[in-house]
């Protein structure tokens, strides 16, 4: 009983990692940085990672707007990857005076090759954990910087 015990245990933890391995391989990722213009001249730096279920998913993104001296780091708390497009929300943090809590969506294209004008950035103020079903109007061109988007 006790040998079977003994090579049970080690089969059911390398069946388990093995399973966490191929799930997280598989989970759609953004990332990247870049300047661009969408009603303001804006940095946006971003790292989501699209683990299915908004709950799972996670990342960070810090944002700088050029003209209003606003700039701030957030948790992401959903993304939404597909081929070449990420939604991603989060909260403001508490740093911001004035938008402390303010709810983000951003949507980011990534439009191929690296280079200027082929990425696209937007957000709107909407609830961040609908970003998977949420409808982002188009962005403002990535003036420098690039955006990368995988969707497995």
């Amino acid at each position: 009983m006790r040998r079977r015990l003994a090579t049970a245990v080690p089969a059911a933890l390398v069946t388990t990692l093995l399973v966490m391995a191929t799930a997280l391989a598989g989970h759609g990722h953004a990332t990247g940085g870049g300047e661009f213009f969408y009603l303001a001249t804006q940095k946006l730096q971003f790292e989501a990672h699209d683990f299915g279920a908004p709950e799972d998913d996670r990342g960070t993104a810090h944002y700088r707007n050029l003209d209003a001296d606003v700039e701030y780091t957030a948790e992401i708390v959903c993304a939404f990857v597909t081929s070449d497009t990420v939604r991603f929300g989060y909260f403001i943090p508490e740093n911001e005076p004035g938008l402390a809590g303010t709810p983000i969506v951003w949507e980011v294209t990534d439009g191929g090759s690296p280079g200027d004008g082929n990425d696209t950035a937007a957000f709107i103020v909407a609830n961040p954990y609908t970003c998977d079903t949420t409808t982002v109007p188009p962005g403002g061109t990535v003036l420098n910087g690039n955006f990368t988007v995988h969707d497995g």
